[in-house]
């Protein structure tokens, strides 16, 4: 247990509605004894006031001459509004980096794991003074801002290893930006569930300035939510996951006897596949609400995780009739999310090219080019009720139940056709009607161009990978003159099996470079040492006396990449390339293309020319 009074280091309101759980201290929390008080700490307090509602005093803090009267005022406003400010750790770590106060990897085995993380007796007393805190004042909702006030309060977030610099690596928390706006409750720290709401630090909207808009929102959207007690849906949405034939049978025939009639039945619709190689189709499902949706499997899977039909050869034969004339249907008004994949799927597998009336994908990319366009992004925005769900039962092949793969599906599904309820008509107040139509008519030209493929010499193209062998091999005859692979492996032994000569092995290559002692850069995104493409030119132009080695290893990395890519790129038994086009996968509005939905065909938009330098 801490020795600590539980309410060390707070701000604000000690019987607060809401709590701000921050992660640590920085410079200017540690001087003044308080949480959120520096740079970060003002922008949260501002956006609190953009949700909230700004008032006399609020202004007042914004505008105070001193830090003094700052804090001061900011207190006060607290709480008026009581609210409470806190952290998982009242103390600044080393570089303001909480995972200095985690155990690295190489204790593993006398450091129990915690959620993915190691974390020393220091932080575990400082969750036990945490959850003294939270259950003395029991809020009404805990905003949970950052990675690792994630980590403290639920069991949701990822986690990955990031190098310390002294050669071990430590684990860390992830997943905030999935999980933003996500109107969760735990019971990690709660004897009670209790309601979590998780947001994006500001230090990183600092950073990254296009992530205030959507936590904004999630703050505007979920916190009356929370103090209205409203966090679940009532009545909860009825999902048939997986439904009954006589269920299945009876929904769609009702569906198709409204549109024989005369009616629009809007159905939203999405497929599932299997994530194993085969690819193949392992259910369908439609919604005709947000309230209700089914989703109708075709596999079954036994113990030893094989798969077999889930229907008999008739109860199929009879739903999968019914599910193309649904399709097909000219009043049956589909509704989909990215839908020209579920449409490869539809026309190879069930014999029907659907006919598509509204796309929440298009939709998202016209209306606001350039920002996340998947569906749980677009369901945090303009869905009431909203959760990340987008890895549960996704892998449902390797792991988990068909149930839970059903479930995912009809989720899917509730959140597709409830998104599109609001951006359909957006579309029509900004005047895009023209724009949206022409949308839907590229998206069925990208379908035709998928459908017919590109036809491809086989003959050149075999001439060609002989070519690309040949002048590899010259480059390997040439790296082991001048660099004999026994010598790297001699001077800088790897742990493990490592079979590939040193120039296929960008491990091996960075373990050697940097044992010679080049100063490596660290890739952008992981922060990690890097040997890649971006890493050899800076080395390059710091090192001009390798500049011959470097070069031969840009020239021989886009050898294999040319060749993998775009010469070994799978064929239609026709011996036609046929690739994914996606009509919304620029901001700028250039298409861009992909291997296809069954893992054949490539990029083609990005095809070398060969003359590059």
């Amino acid at each position: 247990m801490s020795s600590r009074d539980p309410f060390y280091g707070v701000a604000g309101s000690r019987s607060p509605k809401i709590v701000f759980l921050g992660e640590a201290w920085g410079r200017e929390e540690e001087a003044a004894g308080s949480p959120f008080v520096g740079q970060s700490g003002k922008e949260l307090f501002r956006m609190i006031g953009e949700a909230l509602g700004n008032d006399a005093l609020h202004t007042a803090a914004l505008g105070a001459s001193s830090f003094r009267d700052w804090v001061r005022l900011r207190d006060e406003w607290l709480i008026e509004r009581e609210i409470m400010f806190t952290n998982v750790v009242a103390d600044r770590p080393q570089e303001n980096e909480l995972w200095h106060l985690f155990h690295p990897n190489t204790k593993a085995e006398s450091v129990p794991k915690l959620d993915g993380l190691r974390p020393t007796a220091h932080v575990l007393s400082e969750l036990s003074r945490l959850r003294s805190q939270l259950n003395a004042i029991q809020p009404l909702l805990v905003c949970a801002v950052g990675n690792y006030a994630l980590w403290a309060t639920t069991t949701c977030c990822s986690t990955s290893n990031i190098p310390t610099g002294t050669g071990a690596t430590v684990s860390v928390p992830g997943g905030i930006t999935s999980w933003r706006g996500s109107m969760l409750t735990s019971t990690k720290l709660w004897p009670q569930p209790q309601r979590v709401l998780p947001l994006i630090h500001p230090a990183a909207i600092l950073r990254e300035w296009y992530l205030r808009s959507p936590t904004l929102h999630d703050m505007r959207t979920r916190i009356p939510m929370a103090l209205r007690e409203d966090w679940r849906p009532h009545p909860l949405p009825v999902t048939w996951a997986p439904p009954s034939f006589a269920q299945a049978k009876a929904r769609l025939e009702g569906w198709l006897s409204r549109a024989e009639s005369g009616q629009e039945v809007k159905l939203a619709s999405d497929v599932e596949c299997m994530m194993t190689f085969t690819k193949h189709l392992t259910c369908i499902g439609f919604a005709d609400s947000k309230h209700f949706a089914m989703s109708i499997p075709f596999v079954k899977l036994n113990p030893d995780r094989t798969q077999t039909s889930y229907w008999t050869f008739d109860e199929e034969k009879t739903l999968v009739l019914l599910i193309r004339r649904i399709l097909s249907h000219p009043l049956v008004l589909i509704i989909g999310q990215n839908f020209i994949f579920d449409m490869q799927h539809c026309i190879r597998e069930l014999g029907v090219r659907p006919r598509l009336w509204f796309d929440t994908m298009l939709a998202q990319h016209l209306l606001f080019p350039g920002t996340p366009k998947g569906l749980d992004y677009i369901s945090s925005l303009y869905c009431r009720y909203h959760w990340y769900w987008k890895d549960d039962g996704k892998e449902w092949d390797s792991k988990g139940t068909l149930e839970q793969h059903l479930e995912y599906n009809a989720l899917d599904l509730l959140r597709t056709f409830e998104a599109a309820e609001v951006l359909e008509p957006l579309l029509r107040k900004h005047g895009f009607g023209e724009l949206w139509r022409e949308r839907l008519d590229l998206n069925t030209l990208a379908l035709d161009m998928m459908e017919r493929g590109v036809k491809i010499d086989t003959q050149r193209r075999a001439n060609l990978s002989i070519e690309l062998a040949m002048s590899a091999e010259r480059y390997e005859e040439w790296f082991e003159k001048i660099l004999p692979d026994k010598h790297v492996k001699e001077a800088c032994p790897l742990k493990g099996k490592n079979a590939k000569p040193w120039y296929r092995s960008s491990t091996q290559q960075r373990a050697y470079f940097s044992w010679l002692g080049l100063k490596l850069p660290h890739n952008r995104k992981t922060k990690r040492e890097s040997f890649g493409k971006e890493a050899l030119n800076v080395l390059t132009e710091k090192h001009p006396e390798l500049k011959r080695m470097f070069t031969a290893l840009r020239e021989y990395r886009s050898i294999g990449v040319f060749h993998n890519t775009f010469i070994k790129a799978q064929l239609e038994p026709n011996n036609r390339m046929k690739c994914s086009f996606n009509v919304a996968g620029t901001e700028t509005f250039r298409w861009s293309s992909s291997e296809n939905a069954f893992g054949r065909g490539t990029n083609l938009q990005n095809i070398p020319s060969g003359n590059e330098e």
